[in-house]
């Protein structure tokens, strides 16, 4: 292939690759509820790579909450059972594997759970000394971030390899005045993403897979700050809050944090997720009330833009994405604006039952 022909082709590919990104990143989505009871309220938490699903369904008005998965193939979401003595049981994780994990309640306390197709429901050991636990998030490599509870507070940890044979976890370091941790992410290095308390006010942190602790600040003095998702390449999504008021950011090595801004019209908002790509999702306030956005480089958009305009759903809050684009969200059908104010992330929402709905780009 001649030089003159080596570029050409470049040439086209790079415009073939733009083409992609525009309708795979930045145009239309087609939309799929996930078919759970139309009594039941849906609050979806997690989504991976290969658009798999998971998070909890109770009643209309919350309460009895259990666990839920759905993966594209099947024909419909796999509703679990809920322990005996417990009426909470919530994933907030799922891998590409499909091991999923979350917390469950019992008489007395919380504890975090691991599920997969091989062993079922095994739940994960709190500290020596604690009496409770939480598992937020899992990597494909199997280690599980969260944390463990009991006299001396609560404290972001690692369970490594699943927490196999009931094995207690690792406690992740503490930032150095802190009083209390809390682990929210890990990505496919181990590195973890949370926040801490230091005198009473949230700092977004950073666990490296190496065992350090870094501070990542906030977007303003004496502001809170924490951090909800972290990516292969070390971005990480969150969310800072001043005055009762959020702002999402991303944050990077190179950049530092980086306020997200907010929809015209709004006052705040919240970054939940974010993929290789570097695209956040979350929600933000907006002239039309609380509404889930997509972040990606070049702004922020209402997803609700972006999906066919004759739909009768609003989408409130995106809590994450995947590699291929796929985003999940929670949002709600034949929605009551004037009852919205009530609406974020509650089981319920005051403004009709919450859905979940799987977005994958066209």
């Amino acid at each position: 292939m001649t030089g003159k022909n080596r570029m050409g082709l470049a040439m086209a590919m790079a415009t073939a690759l733009a083409l992609f990104a525009v309708s795979a990143f930045a145009g239309s989505y087609r939309v799929q509820e996930v078919g759970l009871p139309t009594d039941a309220s849906v609050t979806p938490h997690a989504i991976n790579n290969h658009g798999a699903i998971a998070g909890g369904v109770g009643e209309a008005h919350g309460g009895n909450i259990a666990m839920f998965s759905w993966a594209p193939a099947q024909a419909a979401p796999r509703v679990f059972p809920r322990t005996a003595g417990s009426d909470y049981v919530e994933a907030m994780a799922i891998n590409d594997s499909g091991q999923i994990v979350g917390a469950m309640n019992g008489a007395t306390t919380m504890s975090g759970f691991l599920w997969d197709a091989s062993g079922g429901m095994r739940r994960l050991a709190p500290l020596a000394g604690d009496n409770g636990s939480t598992a937020v998030s899992i990597n494909d490599s199997g280690a599980i971030a969260g944390t463990s509870m009991g006299a001396r507070g609560i404290h972001a940890v690692l369970w490594k390899n699943g927490g196999t044979n009931g094995a207690a976890p690792t406690q992740l370091p503490m930032l150095a005045g802190a009083e209390t941790s809390t682990a929210l992410a890990i990505d496919p290095s181990g590195n973890i993403a949370g926040w801490a308390t230091v005198r009473g006010v949230k700092h977004a942190v950073l666990w490296s897979a190496s065992g350090g602790v870094r501070d990542l600040g906030a977007l303003a003095a004496d502001a809170n700050a924490e951090a909800d998702a972290i990516n292969a390449q070390g971005q990480i999504a969150g969310i800072a809050e001043r005055d009762g008021m959020s702002r999402a950011f991303l944050w990077s090595a190179s950049s530092g944090m980086v306020d997200l801004g907010v929809l015209t019209g709004g006052s705040h908002s919240e970054a939940f997720g974010i993929n290789g790509a570097g695209q956040v999702v979350g929600s933000s306030g907006s002239s039309l009330g609380l509404r889930a956005i997509l972040w990606s480089g070049s702004g922020m958009v209402d997803l609700n833009t972006l999906i066919p305009n004759n739909s009768d759903l609003v989408l409130m809050v995106a809590v994450g994405l995947n590699d291929q684009g796929q985003i999940l969200a929670l949002g709600s059908r034949h929605h009551n604006l004037a009852n919205e104010m009530n609406a974020k992330m509650d089981m319920h929402a005051h403004a009709g039952a919450t859905r979940a709905f799987l977005l994958t780009p066209q």
